[in-house]
């Protein structure tokens, strides 16, 4: 199995954090793209921390829709396009869970 596919099926929390962790430091984003990747995706890594999957409050639900529409909008600058929206990314986070 993938590490991607790993990661995906994990309940483990510090499996989550250490792939984000280690998106961050550069060993996946070169380090000459990590301002504009920042730019892109401008996630407060404490917020999602802090969150409980299973009692999602309001203020979560703003996070997660910021977080879906900074990776819309990252991918249609990255692709060209404007088909991606925050519903289409929320879609494929669905089915990919079940």
């Amino acid at each position: 199995m993938s590490y991607v596919n790993t990661l995906w099926n994990s309940e483990k929390e510090d499996v989550w954090f250490s792939a984000l962790n280690k998106y961050w430091s550069g060993r996946y984003v070169k380090p000459s793209h990590l301002a504009v990747e920042k730019e892109f995706y401008p996630l407060d890594t404490n917020a999602v921390k802090m969150m409980n999957p299973d009692q999602l409050k309001i203020k979560d639900a703003f996070i997660l829709i910021k977080i879906m529409k900074n990776k819309a909008k990252e991918l249609n600058n990255k692709f060209n396009t404007s088909s991606w929206t925050p519903r289409g990314i929320d879609m494929i986070l669905w089915v990919c869970s079940r």
